[in-house]
């Protein structure tokens, strides 16, 4: 089975407007130890998987969260726009995951974290099969 996780690692590390910005700093789940300046963090936070009659469809729809960290907030706004710019409608396959559109469902932003810095936060509904 395809993982979205790998999905989005994939689409993310492949986008140059954002790796201009946070370099190798994507991260699944939480920030590197090591990380410093901007930096992405994803997220599976839901998944909801399409019935028809008694069979299971293929279709999932994952509830994806984004965290988009900087030094300061235009830096969390500018490596939060590259994020847009690399998911919002986008189709194909990434990593084996054949995706149909990935939407942005809300955004938002995270409140400031001491230590940690600023942080604009995303949400997708990437639909994909499985």
């Amino acid at each position: 089975m395809a993982v979205i996780e790998q999905a989005m690692d994939s689409i993310l590390n492949a986008a140059s407007g954002l790796t201009a910005l946070v370099g190798t700093q994507i991260y699944a789940k939480k920030v590197g130890q090591s990380a410093t300046g901007p930096a992405v963090v994803y997220d599976r936070i839901a998944t909801d998987r399409q019935h028809a009659m008694g069979a299971d469809t293929g279709l999932v729809m994952a509830r994806m969260q984004i965290q988009c960290w900087g030094d300061s907030q235009a830096e969390a706004e500018r490596v939060s726009e590259q994020v847009r710019a690399a998911l919002q409608d986008y189709t194909g396959t990434a990593s084996t995951v054949v995706i149909q559109r990935a939407f942005l469902a809300a955004e938002f932003n995270g409140p400031y974290v001491e230590d940690e810095g600023y942080r604009q936060i995303q949400e997708y509904e990437i639909w994909h099969r499985e």
